[in-house]
């Protein structure tokens, strides 16, 4: 399982964190791989968004092509 952290903004080192404590604990195998750019969306089973502003973060999102490849569509610019 590849799960991707959407890593423009929040606390991305947190969440990685509790991915791997997760697939830990579940006895999982998985790889979480830091998102700043479109072109791993594809690769990911499941996208992880830290907190922030949602505002900003779908703003980044949009300007760095990862919203377009996932599929999401609010605040589109």
């Amino acid at each position: 399982m590849k799960i991707g952290i959407i890593a423009i903004q929040g606390n991305v080192a947190e969440h990685v964190t509790a991915m791997e404590r997760t697939l830990s604990e579940r006895n999982d195998r998985g790889e979480i791989i830091p998102i700043r750019q479109s072109g791993r969306v594809p690769d990911c089973d499941a996208i992880v968004l830290p907190g922030g502003d949602s505002t900003t973060l779908a703003r980044l999102m949009w300007n760095e092509g990862i919203a377009k490849r996932s599929g999401t569509h609010p605040f589109q610019n």
